[in-house]
């Protein structure tokens, strides 16, 4: 059970990660082409901050937990860089690097989450099937 909750976070992460990297580069040219997105909600940064919000906890969960299986610090270590990469462009990015830089940034935390938790989801698979196959 536990580790299917885990295997759900993974994938959960990946779709948000792939989710706020779609928004990232989509976003300023459907707002060119469709100018009524500027009112909507998905233009806001406030949609940009509400997925730091989500994926910051479903991500460090699954990533937590995949550690504890597969003990390996460079795909752990690369989704927590990868949150923090998101986390700080969503709250500080825009005054940091300007809105390119933050676009930039933005996509290289959910670029390195997304790749950490397939990794992840893969390493716990494998470990899985170690641990069935081989005796204790």
């Amino acid at each position: 059970m536990e580790n299917n909750l885990q295997t759900s976070a993974d994938k959960l992460a990946i779709g948000l990660s792939l989710t706020c990297a779609v928004h990232c580069m989509l976003l300023p040219v459907l707002i060119g082409v469709i100018p009524a997105l500027t009112s909507s909600g998905i233009a806001d940064e406030a949609f940009h901050k509400w997925m730091v919000f989500i994926a910051v906890p479903v991500s460090a969960y699954a990533l937590l937990k995949g550690h504890g299986q597969h003990r390996r610090w460079a795909i752990t270590g690369q989704g927590l860089i990868g949150l923090l990469i998101l986390a700080v462009s969503a709250f500080l990015g825009e005054e940091m690097v300007g809105e390119e830089g933050e676009r930039y940034a933005t996509l290289t935390g959910a670029l390195m989450i997304a790749v950490s938790h397939y990794r992840n989801y893969r390493s716990c698979r494998g470990q899985s099937k170690e641990q069935v196959i081989a005796p204790s």
